[in-house]
């Protein structure tokens, strides 16, 4: 099985709080459901809190977003999937449109059970005019690589990654003194002829 790499980030203001494997065994009976492996890695380090990316954890509301999802599929006329299931539903008012969205993050259960891919649902402008909204299907990234994005999002670039970029540390040093040397020559050089 391919290892999982999340990035947990320890912050003491906000833990990640995990369920256990019976909690964790109690919701998919709930809901009728087998989650990925990856996802059930994850809500065993941060199912309760999440210092990152929350998910939602009652069962019944699931079951609810669960239907929506599949009735937005359907008028879509994409084909639907009872194994499809929605992890997040997030409802949002933007101010500049003066109106609310919402929108689905979602799993194809279909497709790799370890670590699938994302899907997000939400309304996109189809014109130039900023007037005509329709509802799209996107794909996102594996699991893991959605909550490392969203932990370097909020935490910055994890040790190892600046570790990984030395080679363009030392690169760019260089670069950035010639380019500086070359800006403070033209400095002195403008204040020579203005004198």
């Amino acid at each position: 099985m391919k290892k999982y790499n999340f990035r947990f980030v320890h912050d003491p203001e906000n833990q990640n709080i995990g369920l256990t494997t019976d909690e964790i065994n109690v919701f998919q009976k709930e809901l009728n459901l087998k989650f990925p492996e990856a996802y059930k890695l994850y809500l065993q380090t941060a199912g309760k809190n999440s210092n990152v990316f929350p998910v939602e954890g009652n069962s019944e509301k699931l079951k609810r977003i669960q239907e929506e999802l599949r009735a937005e599929l359907e008028q879509l006329e994409l084909p639907e999937n009872k194994n499809v299931f929605c992890l997040r539903k997030d409802n949002y008012y933007c101010n500049y449109f003066q109106r609310n969205f919402e929108s689905y993050l979602f799993f194809n259960l279909y497709e790799d059970a370890k670590n699938p891919k994302l899907y997000l649902l939400d309304e996109i402008c189809i014109n130039e005019g900023w007037n005509a909204f329709q509802k799209q299907v996107t794909e996102k990234d594996d699991f893991v690589s959605f909550i490392n994005h969203k932990t370097g999002e909020k935490y910055g670039i994890s040790m190892g990654q600046h570790i990984k970029n030395i080679p363009l540390y030392i690169i760019s040093l260089p670069i950035t003194i010639a380019v500086l040397t070359i800006l403070a020559f033209q400095v002195i050089k403008e204040k020579i002829v203005n004198k």
